[in-house]
């Protein structure tokens, strides 16, 4: 009799431990692949490194005009932000309007108080205000 007993319990453990494993697995896939998993929040973290490299970029290249006029004794305006950008080969466009995509040609920005451009490596646009600052970032799909 004792010995039908320990194969009885050692059947109960088994069957439970199988029951708690299927728990844990369930649980992990819902943290790696669930509505806030890991793998989402990775994807979501990438998107926002990219945004945030955009804006230091083009505030970088903003920054370095400033400092080349600052160099001559000059104020830079919104057309010499535009000219620079126009002469930078990362640039993919330079416009007046925004999501139109344009040769790098030199544009006459005018009495207009701001202007649009974009990088060729990412697909965020930027609108940048005549005081040099920029206004808003655009995204939208490729």
């Amino acid at each position: 009799m004792k010995r039908n007993f320990e194969k009885g319990i050692t059947l109960v453990a088994l069957v439970i431990t199988i029951i708690v494993l299927i728990i844990l697995a369930g649980i992990s896939i819902n943290l790696v692949l669930g509505e806030n998993g890991i793998i989402k929040k990775a994807k979501e973290a990438t998107i926002e490194y990219d945004k945030q490299e955009a804006i230091e970029k083009i505030n970088f290249k903003i920054a370095s005009i400033q400092i080349s006029n600052y160099e001559k004794n000059e104020k830079t305006t919104l057309q010499d932000l535009a000219d620079a950008l126009c002469e930078d080969e990362e640039v993919e466009y330079v416009t007046l309007e925004t999501k139109k995509v344009a040769s790098i040609e030199k544009i006459i920005v005018g009495n207009a108080t701001s202007i649009f451009t974009k990088f060729k490596k990412n697909e965020y646009e930027f609108e940048i205000g005549d005081n040099l600052q920029i206004i808003m970032k655009v995204c939208w799909e490729k």
